[in-house]
């Protein structure tokens, strides 16, 4: 948002300090103090809430070490909400939000959160370890990964569509054709699960 506002019109109008939000290494470390700021400001509050309202955290299953039994009974569940809260947040305020990677990787990330959420949520509406099941969780996140992955394919100029270039290798391509969309939702899932 800060760089669609300030970006164009202001910085025509010759105002140096403004410049700096054309370059995308400012916006990426005030994105990241940002985030920063985010998660102190509402930490504390979000996580007494969440004591609050979950009555006793998280089901802790039987099977394990005994000290998880002692340290972790009462640990409230759904953190990634903050995760999240962070992580839009200073994306919309210093992300190019004409830019369709960011879109691409803000609605993958949130399909995501829906996922983890809704595993937290019904481990605690249920009152035991049973969350989402396993076939379902990985069956939604492959689902938004290649959707993510035809998303990102759209996006790709000519010359790079359905290619995979390689970093730190100039001009090094391999060609995945119409297995591109493929190969992103094994790789997004995979790393979502890393």
């Amino acid at each position: 948002m800060l760089y669609f506002l300030v970006s164009h019109p202001l910085t025509d109008a010759h105002i140096p300090l403004l410049n700096l939000f054309r370059y995308i290494t400012f916006r990426a470390g005030a994105a990241c103090f940002t985030a920063l700021a985010i998660s102190l400001l509402l930490g504390r509050p979000l996580i007494a809430m969440l004591r609050r309202i979950q009555r006793g955290g998280q089901p802790i299953r039987a099977l394990g070490p005994e000290r998880h039994l002692l340290e972790k009974t009462g640990t409230p569940t759904m953190g990634g909400v903050l995760i999240l809260i962070a992580l839009f947040g200073s994306t919309l305020l210093w992300g190019d939000l004409e830019n369709g990677f960011v879109w691409a990787v803000m609605l993958t990330t949130l399909a995501f959160g829906a996922v983890g959420f809704a595993d937290d949520y019904r481990k605690l509406a249920r009152r035991n370890t049973d969350g989402v099941s396993k076939r379902m969780r990985l069956g939604c996140e492959f689902s938004a990964s290649l959707l993510c992955g035809w998303f990102l394919q759209s996006l790709m100029p000519d010359d790079l569509t359905n290619q995979l270039a390689f970093p730190f290798v100039k001009d090094l391509l391999l060609p995945l054709g119409f297995a591109y969309p493929i190969f992103a939702m094994i790789t997004i899932t995979g790393f979502g699960n890393a």
